[in-house]
């Protein structure tokens, strides 16, 4: 993988993985609000409740912010689905399948495939064998008279 694209995602995680860290320190908060608004202790339910919301703000910047303050889990991924269009391959010409090709591979390849090579030529045959011929350079040759 790229580099230039690993960073981004490497970024991304980490934003992310900050992001939950806050999300699940702000649900504790709000369980230790709740706590403490059950034994009646108002002054510890309203800090956990502060805290709660610091942590919701901070999770949103992990996970939402676009350059205000911070790059973001959402940045990152965006700038890496960015760097992915920016650079993907490019269309190619479709592959052109030519007898020069086919004997190229044979040659590259030793013709290690022969079998199967005749095997076909030797089908095709049994095709046309009742076949006229309408191909100059499959015809038989005329006699010259020489």
């Amino acid at each position: 993988m790229p580099a230039a694209l690993e960073n981004l995602i490497d970024w991304g995680y980490t934003d992310g993985a900050s992001a939950f860290t806050y999300l699940l320190n702000a649900r504790n908060h709000l369980y230790y609000a709740g706590d403490n608004i059950a034994a009646e202790n108002w002054a510890d339910a309203k800090t956990e409740l502060y805290n709660a919301a610091d942590d919701f703000g901070l999770f949103g910047k992990y996970l939402l912010q676009d350059d205000v303050w911070y790059e973001s889990l959402r940045r990152d991924w965006r700038d890496a689905l960015y760097w992915i269009n920016d650079n993907w391959p490019s269309p190619i010409d479709p592959y052109k399948l030519t007898a020069t090709k086919i004997c190229e591979a044979w040659a590259k390849d030793n013709f290690q495939e022969r079998a199967l090579t005749i095997g076909f030529i030797d089908r095709m045959r049994q095709l046309i064998w009742d076949e006229p011929f309408f191909i100059a350079w499959a015809a038989r040759p005329e006699d010259s008279g020489d």
